[in-house]
């Protein structure tokens, strides 16, 4: 299925990133001036999270690489951008300014999978009715057991519908109130015609 998205691989270039920078600093020792990201998100969380995350992902990698498996990670992504954006050695704005950058190009550039399914409409079902004549005086009955009791809402609300086998009933069943109720409904429809 074609798609587009662009969180994973966001997290994919900005985690080591942020994760270099900030070992970096820390060899260095150069503490953090009031006017870096350090306190734009919990630091313990953020390395809880994105190493939780990071192995997670290797951990894909190595067992299954299919995609749809990855929906946890996808599903904290953004959150993960805006902790490994926290990382970075840059003042609060630059480091909220990029996280709201790449959040924004995250979700304009996004094109979900359709699966194979319809585009989305007015109604969840939709059945195409063939032109009934005398709808006061039509019954429809349904057969088998295959889920089809969503076109009803398509046909004239004037048609009943009965269903004569189900896995409740059967025509040949046996002392089943059901059947009578359904046999009565027949036959006054029946006879009224």
């Amino acid at each position: 299925m074609p798609f587009f998205d662009l969180r994973v691989l966001a997290l994919f270039l900005l985690v080591p990133v942020a994760a270099a920078l900030a070992l970096l600093g820390r060899a260095v020792r150069r503490p953090p001036s009031s006017g870096t990201a350090a306190g734009l998100t919990d630091t313990a969380a953020t390395r809880y999270l994105l190493t939780a995350m990071a192995v997670t992902y290797a951990l894909w990698v190595g067992m299954f690489c299919i995609y749809r498996y990855l929906v946890p990670l996808e599903m904290l992504a953004p959150l993960a951008i805006v902790m490994a954006a926290g990382l970075l050695p840059v003042p609060r704005r630059v480091a909220l300014a990029l996280a709201a950058a790449l959040l924004l190009l995250v979700q304009a550039s996004a094109r979900p999978a359709d699966w194979g399914r319809v585009p989305w409409s007015e109604r969840w079902v939709e059945a195409a009715v063939p032109p009934i004549e005398d709808p006061d005086d039509t019954m429809v009955l349904m057969a088998g057991y295959w889920a089809i009791s969503h076109v009803i809402p398509a046909f004239p609300p004037r048609i009943p519908f009965v269903r004569i086998q189900s896995n409740f009933l059967q025509p040949d069943s046996v002392g089943n109130g059901y059947l009578a109720l359904m046999q009565d409904k027949v036959g006054r429809t029946a006879g009224a015609s």
